[in-house]
């Protein structure tokens, strides 16, 4: 990843929080889950750079822990997240660092997105583009959501959703097809 690449996922997570209204600067300053994505990215950055960046790794993989505690996030720096993420509320949240997230998402509060290691259904999941995971949800094993969808609040998915669909319940199975268009804002044209 280079440092473009870097600019262009703080820039895309950012006008997610307030469509460009606000500077990245004050919003950085003001969105305790700007920051904690801004931090994030610049972690996964350095870890990929010669010598860990000449030891800048370690200070902001500290501060990515604190940070961790604080809001209580759980994302390790290694996952990969596509641009656009938007962490509506803090607390709860955990993420296995093998998942796949893909672009404009949006994380609520208490959401796990785990792996399973028994069945036929081992492994991680992957999330696709403009998918809105409500607060409370858990998803587990080797799923796939599709793009545009939808997960309700405190639903338990255990297999794959399809594309622009609304699943909830537990187990989770489709309700609507109309997945999340009014749910994901500010995704930048």
């Amino acid at each position: 990843m280079t440092y473009r690449q870097l600019k262009f996922l703080w820039q895309t997570d950012g006008y997610r929080y307030f469509g460009g209204q606000r500077s990245l600067f004050a919003t950085f300053l003001r969105c305790p889950a700007y920051r904690y994505s801004c931090v994030l990215r610049l972690a996964n950055f350095l870890r990929h750079k010669p010598r860990k960046a000449f030891g800048f790794f370690y200070p902001v993989s500290l501060y990515l822990y604190h940070l961790s505690v604080i809001y209580g996030i759980e994302i390790p720096n290694h996952t990969n997240i596509g641009p656009g993420l938007y962490i509506g509320h803090l607390g709860g949240i955990v993420i296995n660092g093998e998942v796949v997230i893909g672009e404009n998402c949006n994380l609520s509060q208490g959401v796990t997105i785990g792996v399973s290691n028994v069945g036929d259904r081992k492994g991680n999941p992957t999330i696709g583009n403009q998918v809105y995971i409500g607060p409370g949800a858990k998803l587990f094993g080797n799923i796939t959501v599709g793009d545009n969808s939808a997960i309700g609040a405190n639903a338990v998915v255990t297999t794959d959703v399809a594309k622009n669909t609304t699943a909830a319940g537990v187990p989770a199975r489709e309700i609507s097809k109309h997945g999340s268009l009014e749910m994901i804002q500010n995704i930048k044209p």
